[in-house]
């Protein structure tokens, strides 16, 4: 599908993925159900907003997935890479 986008973990230097790590070691359920709103937001990009995703300042965002009386928060950013080229050239002049 057009205009998709790329899911990345962010990574620590030993290569560990904290946030992947956490959503594996909630119950099966749990887990699915973050899983799943991931996807949607892999497809669907800023198009998913209203109670699912939240601007919190310029660069970032959050996901939030409810489950019964839990509310899981995961925090994403959208990189740009248009509008970060953009910025530097306007930067250099």
């Amino acid at each position: 599908m057009r205009g998709e986008f790329t899911i990345e973990y962010v990574g620590l230097p030993n290569g560990r993925l904290p946030a992947r790590e956490f959503v594996d070691s909630l119950d099966h359920k749990a887990a699915a159900r973050i899983d799943a709103f991931i996807e949607r937001l892999r497809i669907y990009g800023n198009r998913m907003q209203g109670k699912f995703v939240k601007k919190l300042t310029d660069d970032i965002f959050e996901l939030r997935v409810k489950q019964f009386d839990r509310i899981f928060r995961v925090l994403f950013f959208r990189q740009d890479f248009r509008r970060r080229q953009s910025k530097l050239r306007q930067a250099r002049l």
